[in-house]
């Protein structure tokens, strides 16, 4: 076939009729890869223009008025009461589908102007634009264009997951104890409910939940479940923890440790050939490193874990940590008797700065996202048996030391009270990783603080004076020293992997969003071809994108360390840099009391768990990406 050549790039002209003229008129099928590629962009640029002026269309049809004369032309300043019926009715869609278009329409061109302008002109999709309109709907206008003005130069090359993050840690951060609040209540409505599918099988879906509790309820799911596999079990991952999650529930395991857990579980283990399906097949050697295993498993305790970290306890630790009763039997292990109460403890990071009480700034549990100031309080002095972390950044917020440090608060840290429950009243946790994360800035600022004042940081002195000796380690060793290993080993020990982990916080792939520590710690450069175990060689990739670059065709390079440059088949080129360690976040900007409003409490009622869910919008304004990284 001869090859078409594009007139010109298409990438120059804006998304209007001109475009729209030329994309006309180019046979798809006559391009070569590269340039498919360049006109899948350019559509998707036309696409959104079109879209915009849809949602135009439907805000002046929603305005027309209704009692204007013959030919008169006359709007209202504001739409009435079942606009939306005119556009139901001319484009035979749903009552809810109009209503919730109407509705979208009204808050991008009425009340977000700029990111009507950013759809428009192609700087952003539809999703997206329903991100801003969903994710904003509830801040002051003042607070909106904040959002706005900060994200909107960004969004072109954030996937909307990303973008949702961002615009849920500005709305935290601009509004601390709104959101507090807002949390507080939606927790308090906080239910459970179950229903059966079309094809009979049952979902149960507890919603309002604690996110630091959730968090480490689907740790402690994930972590029976990997052990479970490590133990021999043939079953696949995803029925293996529906059921451990209903052994948890039915109280089957209700006195059981993890490994008699485990044992049960192997036990009874089958496979999914009863309906003609293979067991999943254990996991291939790792073909980009020669079977280098993951920097960590979706728990948080890799095979390479560090032998001192106190975050890498297994599900057997169970069995070795009995209390006793005063007649000296153990109070768990044995079938009949009760548990101590310890949870599985999972990632949080937060600021020094929020800990020590000088901001409100959300803290972050990888993978689900930000939550409030207090919450990630509660969840640090509920795991001071984890693996503290430390970051260091620069003025741009990117990573300038990471390590660890041994040090803990004094004392229990203050009661943060979390929906009535204060930090020394959560039950305490095992394993998981807290990180620090400070500015170098502000390392200095409260040394000299501590110079004057020794009790300037409370009970936090001790972890601010040594990671202040850890950084002037390392600025007189100099940069990566504290991470350096011999590079031809085969395996990154366990500082240069925390390095990494820190660094890059989640898969290197354009725009995925599995975190770094469930991820594979992979050689950018093959360590088989010679790739050096370095922080320059080195990156963390979900299983399906280091398939992607082993089998798929994929070259990928990291020209400077976290920095990395990817080369698809059709040999089109794709950056990706570290993301900051710290964002810059505005100062609080709170609301006013008359816009202070939260959802209203239901009334008490004694209603059965067996509920139907609430309806779906039809169609779904985004429909769920089945290749979206769980948050555990």
């Amino acid at each position: 076939m001869v090859r078409q050549l594009l007139p010109v790039s298409l990438a120059e002209i804006a998304p209007g009729p001109e475009l729209g003229a030329l994309l006309a008129g180019i046979d798809i099928s006559a391009l070569t890869g590269s340039d498919a590629v360049e006109v899948l962009r350019a559509r998707a640029r036309q696409l959104s223009h079109d879209q915009a002026r849809l949602l135009a269309t439907m805000v002046e049809v929603g305005l027309c008025d209704p009692g204007a004369y013959g030919d008169e032309v006359a709007r209202l300043s504001e739409p009435p009461a079942y606009a939306a019926d005119e556009i139901r009715a001319a484009l035979a869609w749903t009552r809810r589908a109009a209503d919730r278009e109407l509705g979208f329409a009204e808050a991008l061109v009425l009340r977000m102007p700029a990111v009507f302008t950013a759809l428009e002109t192609g700087r952003i999709d539809r999703s997206k634009a329903w991100v801003f309109a969903d994710l904003c709907a509830d801040l002051t206008p003042e607070q909106t264009e904040v959002v706005c003005t900060r994200l909107l130069l960004h969004a072109e090359r954030l996937t909307t997951g990303e973008l949702a993050a961002r615009i849920k840690k500005l709305a935290i951060a601009l509004d601390p104890q709104w959101a507090a609040r807002r949390y507080a209540a939606a927790v308090r409505e906080r239910t459970v409910i179950g229903y059966l599918g079309p094809e009979g099988t049952a979902t149960i879906t507890g919603s309002g939940l604690p996110a630091d509790q959730a968090a480490s309820a689907c740790a402690r799911i994930e972590e029976l479940a990997r052990a479970a596999k490590r133990a021999g079990h043939p079953g696949r991952i995803g029925p293996l923890r529906a059921d451990i999650y209903l052994g948890l529930l039915d109280g089957r395991w209700q006195h059981h440790t993890g490994e008699q857990i485990i044992t049960d579980l192997l036990t009874d283990a089958t496979s999914d050939t009863e309906d003609g399906a293979d067991p999943q097949p254990a996991a291939e050697p790792d073909a980009t490193t020669g079977g280098e295993p993951p920097a960590s498993d979706a728990s948080g305790g890799g095979a390479t874990a560090d032998a001192d970290d106190p975050a890498a306890h297994s599900v057997a630790e169970d069995s070795d940590s009995r209390e006793t009763r005063p007649d000296g039997h153990p109070t768990m292990g044995e079938p009949g008797t009760a548990l101590p109460v310890r949870r599985v403890g999972v990632e949080v990071r937060v600021g020094l700065a929020t800990l020590l009480d000088r901001d409100q700034h959300p803290g972050e549990i990888p993978g689900w996202g930000p939550i409030p100031a207090e919450t990630a309080r509660t969840m640090v002095a509920a795991q001071r048996a984890a693996e503290w972390r430390f970051a260091i950044t620069d003025p741009t917020g990117q990573l300038l030391l990471a390590g660890i440090t041994r040090r803990r608060p004094h004392h229990s840290a203050p009661d943060h009270t979390t929906l009535g429950h204060t930090a020394s009243q959560q039950p305490p946790c095992r394993g998981g990783i807290v990180e620090l994360q400070l500015p170098a800035t502000l390392l200095t600022e409260l040394l000299t603080e501590l110079a004057t004042n020794p009790d300037a940081c409370g009970e936090w002195a001790g972890i601010v004076t040594d990671i202040a000796t850890h950084y002037t380690q390392h600025t007189h060793r100099g940069p990566g020293k504290s991470h350096t290993q011999d590079p031809t080993t085969r395996f990154a020990g366990a500082a240069l992997r925390r390095h990494v982990q820190i660094r890059d916080r989640f898969c290197v792939y354009p725009g995925c969003r599995a975190t770094a520590r469930s991820a594979d710690l992979d050689h950018t450069r093959d360590h088989a071809l010679g790739g050096p175990t370095t922080d320059t060689n080195s990156g963390p990739l979900c299983r399906h994108d280091h398939q992607l670059k082993t089998a798929g065709w994929w070259r990928l390079h990291q020209p400077q360390p976290g920095h990395f440059t990817w080369i698809s088949p059709l040999r089109r080129t794709y950056h990706t840099q570290p993301p900051p360690i710290i964002h810059d976040l505005p100062e609080p900007r709170p609301r006013p009391s008359d816009f202070d409003y939260l959802p209203v409490a239901t009334p008490e009622e004694d209603t059965p768990i067996l509920e139907r869910p609430p309806p779906q919008p039809d169609p779904p304004p985004t429909p769920p990406d089945p290749h979206e990284p769980p948050p555990f």
